[in-house]
């Protein structure tokens, strides 16, 4: 991205992603990836910390997962794991912005099922689990933002074309901070997904 005025915003996005598949049998499949990338905060994004340039972001990440059929039940799972980095941004008045406690690892693992009533639709449980661990115990202004989580949801999956299948899902989600100080969100949860 170049501009013609605001030329400290000027800045170059990159990404690369690996994914690969193996069959183990017709019925059994397992899959990962890696990838990689660096960006830029957008100027209008919550999280921007107002620098004289937009800030890097940069990280890289991986997930395994395996998918099993037997008759009509279908039963998967995955790990997932991604570092991610923010670099510091100067300020007009010459100072410079240490964004080095936003750097953090996040991990999760997902288990799903599925049965298929008739074709073309199934009924899905799925569960996942959350780990987001920061390096820095206290961010600048004293929190801890490390936190865990979970979300349970079940529902229907349907085969819209032969390219096109939905998920439409209902459930209840909670993550938990460390900092007692920020409320734990947690509720009703709604997911619906196209692939």
């Amino acid at each position: 991205s170049l501009f013609a005025t605001y030329t400290d915003d000027n800045h170059l996005d990159a990404s690369t992603n690996v994914a690969g598949r193996y069959d183990f049998s017709r019925d059994w499949e397992g899959t990962g990836s890696f990838d990689a990338y660096q960006t830029y905060e957008d100027r209008g994004s919550p999280d921007a910390v107002n620098g004289k340039s937009p800030t890097r972001t940069y990280g890289f990440g991986g997930r395994t997962g395996t998918k099993y059929q037997v008759g009509r039940y279908t039963f998967s799972g995955e790990v997932n794991g991604a570092r991610r980095l923010f670099g510091d941004v100067d300020t007009s008045t010459g100072t410079t912005i240490d964004n080095s406690d936003r750097d953090r690892n996040e991990f999760g693992a997902m288990g799903r099922g599925s049965y298929e009533m008739f074709p073309g639709y199934a009924a899905v449980a799925q569960v996942e689990v959350n780990r987001r661990q920061y390096d820095s115990s206290r961010d600048r202004a004293g929190y801890n933002r490390s936190s865990s989580g979970w979300r349970a949801e079940t529902g229907i999956g349907v085969d819209i074309t032969q390219l096109v299948r939905g998920d439409f899902l209902v459930g209840y989600l909670k993550q938990d901070y460390e900092d007692s100080r920020f409320k734990d969100p947690s509720g009703l949860a709604l997911k619906s997904v196209l692939n």
